[in-house]
């Protein structure tokens, strides 16, 4: 088992090394012809606008901070707490999506059309990291 575990790390090094090694050979300044590299999307998708601005807020700003272009992805605001939040992201500069969420989940119609209605926002924003 111990020289599993050692021909296991080893693969893993040798990855790394190679990742390493295709990262570097792609740097633009290396490649004039290559466009120039977008900064990467992380998408926030969560059933309630409320709960991303009180517990997350930090955390999409943070993300913004390291380069991040950060979006948010959450059910239609009802609720005037919802309405609030929403207007607080939409303040702070975060793009909002509403997405037809149900906080009980208990029609299959319903999560069939937030099913869809996901994929197509995950579609059109080709988001690298999604937060759920």
């Amino acid at each position: 088992m111990v020289n599993g575990a050692k021909v296991c790390a080893d693969k893993v090094i040798t990855c790394a090394a190679s990742r390493q090694l295709s990262l570097a050979m792609f740097r633009p300044d290396r490649h004039e012809s290559l466009a120039p590299l977008r900064p990467p999307n992380l998408l926030f998708v969560v059933n309630n606008a409320a709960f991303l601005v009180s517990h997350r807020l930090p955390l999409a700003e943070a993300a913004r901070a390291a380069g991040f272009v950060v979006q948010v992805a959450t059910m239609v605001p009802v609720s005037e707490r919802d309405i609030n939040a929403a207007a607080v992201l939409r303040e702070r500069g975060f793009p909002f999506h509403p997405v037809p969420l149900s906080r009980s989940g208990l029609n299959p119609l319903q999560e069939v059309r937030t099913i869809s209605a996901l994929f197509a926002l995950y579609r059109k924003l080709k988001p690298r990291l999604a937060r759920q």
